[in-house]
């Protein structure tokens, strides 16, 4: 399978590079199930949050 490194302020992860029917292939970013990646982007994106109590994403 292809991947594509990508690095997430100092967390590096290859992400599965995708067909679509169309023939554009993009990469695939999936946080279920990856709990360690979970974790670093939720403490990267609370310094980033500037103070606030409650942080809500898709």
């Amino acid at each position: 399978m292809e991947t594509y490194a990508v690095n997430i302020k100092g967390y590096i992860e290859d992400l599965p590079v995708l067909p679509l029917p169309s023939g554009v292939k993009i990469c695939f970013f999936n946080l279920h199930g990856n709990t360690l990646l979970t974790e670093h982007c939720g403490k990267e994106l609370a310094k980033l949050a500037g103070g606030c109590e409650v942080l809500i994403t898709a």
